[in-house]
C-alpha cells in the first residue's frame, strides 16, 4: 500500500490488474480525498488515470457521494474541454474512476510559476474552459468549485500547448431541465473553495444557479490578471465574511495598465449581486471575444456540445445582452447579510505532470 505523510492508505499498488482490464501503473497524485494512479487498458493500450477514495476515507458518505457525483456528471458531458470520464467499477469494495490521462499542468502551477497574465494569454487559455463550463450548463450540470487547480492546461508531449480542460466535477449539481435556481447545498454545508466562492454560496442562499460558475471564472481571471486571489488575507469564516459583505482590492490597482473595458469585465462577472452579473458563462465569452483580436479568439475556439459553437455578439444581441464591456460594467455590490454557515473545503492537491 501507498501512504503520504499523514499515513493516509491507498490500497493500489504497481502491477495490479483492475477489472480484468486497468494495470496500475504508477502513483500520480495524493490529494485530500483520493489517490491518484496512472495505468493502461491491456485490451485498447489507452493510458489513463485511475482515481480512488483514499482508505481512511471509504466509510465517509459524504465523500462516497461526492465521488459518484464526479463520475456522474463528467462521464455525462461529451465535450473536449472537459475531462473524460471512461468508465467506473467497484473494487474491493471502493469505486474507481477511470479517466483520461492529461499531460501538462494546473493553471494553479502556471501562474505560481511565472506570475500574472496579459489579457490576451489569460483569455484565450480561459475560452476553452469556458466553453467546456458551457457544455455542461447546457446539460444541466454546474460546477460549483471553479478555481485554478481545476483548470488544467494540456500539452503535448514535447510540451507544446494544446488545450484547456476542466477538471473536478466532485461537487458540482446535476439540476432537473425545467429548473431555473435550485438548492445546491448538500447538508446544509457551503460547498466550493472559499476564495472563489461566490457571495451567495458563501451565505448558505438556497436559491443558486449556473451564475456562480460566472463568478467563479471572474474570480480565476481577477487572479491571472493581478497575481493575487481576490481575497487572500483572511480564512475560515473570516474569509467568508469578507466575501459576503466586501469587495475585493480593484484590478486596476495592481494593473493600472489594463483598460477599463478588461476591467469591467473581472468585475461584472464577479458582482456580489447574481443579477449584475452576466447572465450565463455563454454571455462572459462573447464579452472575453469582444475584446480579442480574431486571430487569438479562433486559436481559443473550440466546439461546444448543446450551446452555440460562438456564442458571442449576435446571440448576445438577440438575447438583449449588452456586448459591450463599457457600457455593461457596475460597481462592486456589497452584500450586507449575516454569514450562517460554516466552510466545507474542496481539498484536492492538483495533477502532477506524468510523461511516459
Amino acid at each position: 500500500m501507498g501512504k503520504n505523510g499523514k499515513g493516509v492508505e491507498t490500497i493500489l499498488r504497481p502491477g495490479q490488474i483492475l477489472d480484468h482490464k486497468y494495470r496500475v501503473e504508477k502513483l500520480i497524485g495524493l490529494g485530500g480525498m483520493a489517490a491518484v494512479w496512472a495505468g493502461v487498458n491491456k485490451r485498447t493500450g489507452k493510458r489513463v488515470v485511475l482515481k480512488m477514495i483514499l482508505q481512511s476515507l471509504a466509510d465517509s458518505e459524504e465523500v462516497r457521494e461526492r465521488f459518484r457525483r464526479e463520475a456522474l456528471a463528467a462521464g455525462r458531458i461529451n465535450h473536449p474541454n472537459v475531462v473524460t470520464v471512461f468508465d467506473v467499477f467497484d473494487h474491493e469494495g471502493h469505486e474507481c474512476i477511470v479517466m483520461e490521462l492529461l499531460l501538462g499542468e494546473p493553471l494553479a502551477d502556471r501562474l505560481a510559476r511565472q506570475g500574472l497574465m496579459e489579457p490576451d494569454e489569460a483569455f484565450a487559455l480561459l475560452l476553452p474552459a469556458l466553453r467546456g463550463v458551457a457544455a455542461a450548463h447546457a446539460h444541466h450540470v454546474i460546477h460549483r468549485d471553479l478555481k485554478p487547480h481545476n483548470i488544467f492546461l494540456c500539452t503535448s508531449p514535447d510540451g507544446e500547448y494544446l488545450t484547456t480542460k476542466v477538471l473536478d466535477f466532485g461537487i458540482s449539481k446535476i439540476m432537473h431541465p425545467s429548473e431555473e435556481v435550485s438548492d445546491l447545498t448538500l447538508a446544509g454545508k457551503s460547498m466550493g473553495t472559499p476564495a472563489y466562492m461566490a457571495p451567495e454560496l458563501a451565505n448558505g442562499s438556497r436559491i443558486l444557479d449556473r451564475r456562480i460558475d460566472v463568478y467563479g471564472f471572474g474570480a480565476v481571471l481577477y487572479e491571472a490578471l493581478s497575481g493575487h486571489r481576490p481575497f487572500q488575507e483572511l480564512e475560515g469564516l473570516q474569509l467568508l465574511d469578507q466575501i459576503i459583505k466586501e469587495p475585493p482590492r480593484p484590478l486596476a490597482s495592481f494593473r493600472p495598465d489594463l483598460s477599463p473595458e478588461v476591467v469591467a469585465v473581472v468585475e461584472r462577472a464577479m458582482a456580489k449581486d447574481p443579477k449584475n452579473r452576466y447572465r450565463s458563462v455563454e454571455s462572459l465569452i462573447g464579452a472575453i471575444e469582444s475584446l480579442l483580436p480574431a486571430t487569438t479568439v479562433s486559436r481559443a475556439l473550440t466546439p461546444v456540445v448543446g450551446v452555440p459553437a460562438i456564442p458571442a455578439a449576435d446571440m448576445l444581441r438577440r438575447s438583449g445582452e449588452n456586448t459591450d464591456p463599457r457600457q455593461s460594467r457596475t460597481p462592486w455590490m456589497v452584500a450586507g447579510v449575516a454569514l450562517a454557515v460554516s466552510t466545507a473545503l474542496a481539498l484536492w492537491a492538483g495533477w502532477t505532470l506524468f510523461r511516459r
